[in-house]
């Protein structure tokens, strides 16, 4: 099944995890996670690979290997913190991104900044354009996330949605 046709399959539950640029530069990563789910019955679908804006890409091709070795192996790509810095593009145009999550930062203003709504709206749109789900962070009322939906924003994270608990069997 191509990348883009696993947009038919259910999202059900999914993990999020950042990787630094030093993990995504390091060509072992993919093998090790490879490893990681075969030792203990980790289903790749349900994994989502958060690439951070934040921090700068040294080596391109070695990012590109890295996301080509995961989705291979049917993990999804999220690129976190989308309009933080410049590389929102670039990481759009080289990478196959089932996710994008809007910097919180933008979205925290939605409601008292035209200028904010204006971008994240148009990041949305733009996302959307390309069959990327959007994720918008920081929705800590129920005006953003009004406006969030009216933009068909889907996806959210924020203390308005839910407060972050603690994970069974990790100290209850």
């Amino acid at each position: 099944m191509s990348y883009r046709n696993q947009r038919a399959r259910d999202l059900g539950r999914a993990f999020f995890i950042n990787f630094s640029m030093r993990e995504l530069e390091n060509r072992e990563t993919p093998r090790f996670m490879a490893d990681l789910f075969n030792r203990y019955g980790i289903r790749p679908e349900e994994i989502v690979a958060e690439i951070t804006e934040r921090e700068a890409v040294l080596d391109i091709n070695a990012v590109q290997a890295f996301a080509k070795e995961l989705t291979d192996l049917g993990v999804r790509l999220a690129v976190d913190d989308f309009g933080s810095g410049f590389s929102s593009f670039i990481y759009l145009r080289y990478f196959d991104c089932y996710f994008a999550k809007i910097e919180g930062s933008l979205v925290r203003e939605i409601t008292r900044s035209g200028r904010s709504r204006m971008i994240v709206e148009n990041m949305a749109k733009l996302l959307q354009k390309l069959s990327i789900e959007v994720v918008a962070e920081f929705v800590e009322n129920r005006q953003t996330a009004e406006i969030l939906r009216r933009a068909g924003v889907r996806y959210g994270q924020g203390y308005y949605l839910g407060m972050p608990v603690r994970c069974p069997g990790n100290g209850d």
